[in-house]
């Protein structure tokens, strides 16, 4: 189980570091759930973190900005995306070399082929989630096609 202090002060909730010592985030769910109760709050938070000259940003940046765990943060996000106040995107890279194969705001636009990778010609499925860099922007997405 992960365990990490939400100071009052970081987050802007009107907990006491005493009370913020026992909220722990077990889980995606857990994370999830606490963004529910307080969306406000954690947007500014996420917006705090975030350097202001990144356009977009992943879940692990978030993780390795602060004490807090992946897991957690996708929580977040998932509840700041579902109520549009992030936009999730994929960007789709070469397992391989990470040569950049285009960038989709839905899933269903991403093609059901196979790619070869212009940099290192490796050969992969673009449906393929291993192949996917799930990043986020507080920019909207653009209407889908």
């Amino acid at each position: 189980m992960y365990k990490y202090k939400l100071y009052y002060m970081e987050v802007g909730l009107s907990y006491t570091e005493e009370e913020a010592d026992n909220i722990t985030f077990d889980s995606v769910e857990s994370g999830a759930e606490f963004a529910r109760q307080n969306l406000d709050e954690v947007i500014s938070f996420i917006r705090g973190i975030v350097d202001d000259d990144l356009t977009s940003f992943t879940v692990s940046y978030l993780a390795r900005k602060t004490s807090y765990s992946e897991a957690t943060y996708s929580g977040f996000v998932s509840v700041c995306a579902t109520n549009e106040l992030l936009t999730a995107f994929i960007k789709i890279r070469c397992p391989e070399c990470s040569a950049d194969h285009g960038t989709y705001y839905y899933k269903s636009n991403i093609p059901q082929k196979t790619e070869v990778c212009f940099s290192c010609e490796n050969q992969f499925k673009l449906q393929h989630q291993q192949s996917w860099n799930v990043r986020y922007t507080f920019d909207d997405r653009p209407e889908k096609k």
